[in-house]
């Protein structure tokens, strides 16, 4: 697969098959999943700094596994940076990891980022930037109808008028993957964005295994004739989950599985916040 220039596959990309590996060396008679979701939304070359910047991040990873011959692993990173001067510059990252093998056990991470930008546009000015964006999928069962292996990531930036709220621009690149349905996709939009070289989509579905990839870059421009303030506002979220269900599950499962659909509801309410 073709990447974006000058992208650096995060840290999650070499972990798992170092997970991965290790675990079915230590079980390989078990079956395993495993889920990972990565995103990347990186900006460059503005035509002026931000008067004011702001940049948050929020990591949650829960893993289980009652019995202690089942395995549970799940881990999550985020990093965002907005920077002013000299050469204002915007970067964030997400990954999300989560691994499971044996007959009982859930696994859920996610990881967020955000950052904003406050741009002060004088009259018969414009804002402009270049932008690279990388989303990567990959959910794996080895047994589909006793396990589950979710992976969803969403990045996307609006240009907004912060008077009255009126969009200039936006983007959005989203996907999800699950082992046990056929709802997979993986979605691109942009309104008054020019996209780079021709946006770089690829998918790959097999029995037990599923994996989606995407790879976009382009530019944003607007003319503003009234002095106008603006915030671009920046946004990645990635969620991957495992689970197993034995099938004659004991009282200990129901408790745990209780427990991974709270979890994945509440991180379905952040995302309608967001």
């Amino acid at each position: 697969m073709k990447l974006c220039r000058g992208v650096v596959q995060p840290i999650l990309f070499l972990i798992a098959p170092l997970v991965l590996s290790s675990t079915l060396t230590s079980f390989p008679s078990q079956a395993a999943t495993l889920s990972l979701s990565e995103g990347m939304l990186n900006f460059s070359n503005f035509s002026q700094g931000p008067q004011n910047t702001n940049s948050a991040t929020n990591t949650n990873a829960f893993a289980s596994a009652p019995n202690p011959l089942d395995t549970a692993f799940a881990t999550s990173t985020a990093e965002a940076n907005f920077i002013a001067a000299p050469l204002a510059n915007a970067s964030n990252s997400s990954a999300s990891l989560a691994f499971g093998q044996g007959n009982t056990y859930a696994g859920l991470a996610q990881s967020q980022t955000q950052n904003l930008g406050t741009f002060d546009i004088g009259a018969n000015q414009s804002l402009s930037f270049n932008f690279e964006s990388l989303l990567s999928l990959q959910a794996i069962a080895d047994n589909p109808s006793l396990e589950s292996a979710n992976s969803a990531g969403n990045l996307s930036f609006v240009v907004s008028d912060n008077t009255s709220q009126n969009i200039y621009g936006a983007f959005g690149l989203s996907g999800s993957l699950a082992t046990q349905n056929n709802d997979d996709f993986l979605n691109l939009q942009s309104d008054n964005v020019a996209l780079g070289s021709t946006p770089i989509l690829q998918s790959l579905t097999g029995e037990n295994q599923e994996s989606a990839q995407a790879s976009v870059n382009g530019s944003f421009n607007y003319f503003f004739n009234q002095p106008t303030s603006v915030t671009l506002s920046v946004f990645t979220d990635n969620l991957a989950n495992v689970q197993a269900i034995p099938e004659n599950p004991n009282p200990i499962a129901f408790v745990l599985f209780g427990l991974l659909g709270i979890a994945l509801k509440a991180w379905k309410q952040s995302r309608v916040r967001g």
